[in-house]
């Protein structure tokens, strides 16, 4: 018995499940409901004479006020959907613009690294090459104070010769110290 119910329930159902239109068909208002937008499209769309306007009856006064209201809503609604378009549109180029930039900054600072890198090795390998360059002098003018025969000048020279290392070394480490400094800020 409960088939037999099923079967005249789906035999009211229309042939198409996902067919919208069909299903509306079906409902019993459907008609009055049509009726009613139908009337109120031709109230909305008739065109009101000019004795109308000035002088309107109460269903022109309402009919004025509806298409007034409707053209406000319009209005309102087609402002609303430029401000949202415009407002996805701005996002959307906030996004690339961002993502260009993190990229472009990330490259960048890879790039500094990997420079900052090669410059130290040719940095440290250049101070290597002076330091050394610079103490062989050194020892140079050691060796000629030490054959220099007056003691009293012997000792000036050797402390001549100490505080100039001295500064040579404080120079380096100073120059270094800046160079580090330099490739931190950049990085």
């Amino acid at each position: 018995m409960e088939d037999n119910q099923n079967d005249k329930g789906s035999k009211n159902l229309p042939n198409a499940i996902g067919n919208s239109k069909e299903i509306i068909k079906l409902d019993k208002h459907h008609e009055e409901i049509e009726g009613q937008n139908k009337f109120a499209m031709e109230s909305t769309n008739r065109k009101i004479g000019f004795i109308e306007r000035l002088l309107p009856s109460k269903e022109t006064r309402i009919v004025i006020d509806l298409k007034a209201k409707l053209i406000k809503q319009q209005g309102e609604a087609s402002i609303e959907r430029s401000r949202m378009n415009n407002e996805f549109f701005r996002q959307a180029l906030k996004s690339t613009y961002d993502f260009i930039l993190r990229k472009g900054l990330e490259a960048n600072k890879r790039e500094m690294a990997e420079t900052g890198i090669i410059n130290k090795a040719a940095l440290d390998s250049k101070i290597t090459k002076l330091t050394e360059d610079y103490f062989n002098e050194m020892e140079k003018l050691e060796e000629a104070i030490f054959n220099t025969k007056s003691e009293n000048i012997k000792q000036r020279k050797q402390k001549m010769l100490i505080a100039r290392m001295d500064e040579f070394e404080a120079t380096v480490t100073i120059l270094m110290e800046q160079y580090k400094k330099i490739n931190e800020e950049g990085v």
